[in-house]
């Protein structure tokens, strides 16, 4: 079923969200957990004039040409471009960009990978989905209630190890070696099932409950607001637990007064050592 587009076909440009607000908002929605950086200086290093200071050569290699957005999947490199209304000159503008990337020394430990080219817009111009399929260019609508709802709930850590400002070479190189292993492709679904179920054996049990703890994150994260009250009514019975919400609410009320209560003296003893400290 095709999706319905948000935006009303034609319509005055200003409708539309920016380029800036598109980028933002779809990149770090969907790719935040991958390299990608914005505005990402493509092409040949340009030649540096001997004799340069050193505060120029950032300068000169920032003044290259700089493509929307590059993001960097396992196996695959997606070079976006943002239009409020796709037309023809942007079809041509991946294929340029494609191009510079191709020749980018930063992007060398992972310039082995597919290149995929995507075209973000609001609107689309005549012409422009036919020219794309034989470019073979993937047009994708930008659809920021759907981004809303599945913009992932996860919260970035250490152990993610990708979540980067800049494509540098050497963290390219460290992405490129944990993802270049050959690829498992297993067709018997019986298969797949003994590897899984071996895999669930030989775990160990921190492994497990952060196994367990995704999965629940990610059940509960579906189920809407009554469902989750039924799920916590029948965990709370199967716990002995027969108060009332009323008589937890109360319970509640009188553990933050008695915090609260704390903070207060522990205030107002403060203040009291303070006022002495002045009077002397």
């Amino acid at each position: 079923m095709k999706r319905r587009n948000p935006y009303a076909h034609g319509a005055d440009l200003s409708v539309y969200p920016t380029v800036e607000v598109m980028i933002d908002a779809y990149v770090h929605g969907y790719y935040r957990t991958y390299p990608h950086q914005a505005h990402c200086p493509i092409g040949p290093h340009p030649e540096i004039p001997p004799g340069a200071p050193a505060f120029v050569i950032p300068q000169l290699l920032e003044a290259r040409e700089k493509a929307h957005a590059v993001i960097v999947m396992p196996r695959r490199i997606v070079l976006a471009r943002f239009a409020r209304r796709a037309a023809l000159k942007d079809i041509e503008r991946l294929e340029h960009e494609r191009a510079l990337l191709e020749q980018t020394p930063e992007m060398a430990p992972v310039a082995h990978w597919r290149i995929e080219l995507r075209l973000v817009h609001c609107d689309i111009g005549d012409g422009v989905e036919a020219r794309a399929e034989e470019h073979g260019i993937r047009l994708a609508l930008y659809r920021p209630r759907w981004l809303a709802i599945h913009r992932p709930r996860n919260v970035n850590s250490r152990e993610h190890g990708i979540v980067l400002r800049r494509l540098t070479p050497q963290r390219l190189e460290k992405y490129a070696a944990a993802h270049d292993g050959p690829l498992a492709r297993i067709a018997d679904p019986a298969e797949r099932r003994r590897i899984k179920a071996r895999y669930i054996q030989d775990i160990t049990p921190k492994q497990r409950q952060e196994r367990n703890s995704k999965a629940m994150r990610t059940r509960w994260a579906r189920l809407a607001a009554q469902e989750r009250s039924e799920v916590n009514r029948e965990r709370t019975l199967s716990r002995g637990d027969l108060t009332t919400a009323e008589q937890r609410s109360a319970l509640a009320r009188r553990l933050n007064d008695s915090r609260w209560g704390d903070d207060r003296a522990r205030l107002a003893r403060l203040t009291e050592q303070f006022l002495r400290l002045v009077k002397r």
